[in-house]
């Protein structure tokens, strides 16, 4: 009897288990792609950001989904703006973000997109206050040192950094440079860099053409003429 009751609680750990792994996938939403910036595109992102935050509530501990739902609220958050919907719809969105990275950060420290959704989290509130803290730049600076020769974090890494004043740390311009370089090796190069400096401050855009001169400066020529 004392062997028959040990396999069941056994078996029932292991059912437990499973269902603990599975449910949270059946309720995860698989990728959409890039979203155009419409209201129906927005809506779409806020129901796939709901899924995932519901997803990663179910998985608790589970790293991988708490920055999967960040990273969704983030571009939730974000295409709410973009779409020209009521800024009340990214108000709400927001603050479930920073949790979601809040706990992105804590439970998968080793992830880069956490560190990133977490500096984009803070960058977008201290826009609404004005100006952006050294504490971006932290995290932003952790993005990279999580996720160095992450192909995916290569350009969200840069659009951030050259957006913020995080770009003018030295440190942050190293890191940036090298994600530069390696974006340079792309087909649509000058797409990529006539969009981030459209999207980049004064300084940021300072920094680009130094280091578009350096790459190549015919680059610098096609980005500084067509700005985004």
């Amino acid at each position: 009897m004392p062997v028959r009751s040990g396999l069941f609680a056994f078996a029932v750990l292991v059912m437990a288990c499973g269902g603990w792994l599975l449910v949270p996938e059946l309720v995860r939403p698989g990728e959409t792609g890039r979203l155009q910036t419409t209201a129906a595109a927005s809506r779409d992102r806020e129901a796939s950001a709901s899924r995932s935050l519901l997803a990663a509530r179910l998985g608790a501990i589970r790293g991988d989904l708490w920055v999967d739902a960040a990273m969704k609220l983030v571009a939730a958050s974000s295409g709410a703006s973009e779409a020209a919907r009521d800024d009340a719809s990214s108000r709400a969105i927001h603050p479930k973000a920073r949790v979601a990275a809040e706990r992105a950060v804590r439970l998968a420290p080793y992830d880069a997109a956490a560190w990133l959704a977490f500096a984009t989290v803070l960058r977008s509130a201290r826009t609404s206050e004005g100006g952006h803290g050294p504490t971006t730049a932290t995290l932003l600076e952790m993005a990279f040192l999580t996720g160095p020769g992450d192909e995916a974090m290569r350009l969200p890494r840069a659009t951030l950094a050259v957006r913020t004043d995080a770009i003018a740390v030295a440190g942050i311009q190293d890191f940036v440079a090298r994600d530069l370089y390696r974006l340079a090796a792309r087909a649509d190069r000058d797409q990529v860099f006539a969009s981030l400096y459209g999207q980049a401050t004064p300084v940021g855009k300072l920094f680009l053409e130094r280091v578009a001169v350096e790459i190549d400066p015919t680059l610098r020529r096609t980005m500084t003429r067509f700005p985004g």
